[in-house]
């Protein structure tokens, strides 16, 4: 249970997707919790556009489907490219 539980909490913390249900979702007007913790990217006001929301969806299927390789891929192309705009050596 406890292996679980941490890997839950690390595809949370890697991929800000929503684990609330779709009532709660659809009667949103601010930010949870979650997004205030940086572990949801508040789709449910906005704060992420669908298509970039889809694209965290994906990710986290190809992962879980055991296609970490492209997701570590486009992670470190991400770094790199906000290590080169904060001009970090």
């Amino acid at each position: 249970a406890g292996s679980v539980r941490t890997t839950l909490t690390a595809l949370q913390k890697l991929f800000l997707l929503r684990s609330c249900n779709d009532s709660f979702f659809q009667n949103r007007s601010r930010p949870c919790l979650l997004y205030q913790i940086r572990r949801c990217s508040a789709p449910c006001v906005g704060r992420i556009s669908a298509e970039d929301y889809g694209e965290l969806v994906q990710d986290s299927k190809d992962f879980l489907a055991g296609r970490s390789n492209k997701v570590q891929t486009k992670l470190g192309r991400l770094m790199q490219d906000a290590a080169e705009a904060m001009d970090f050596e």
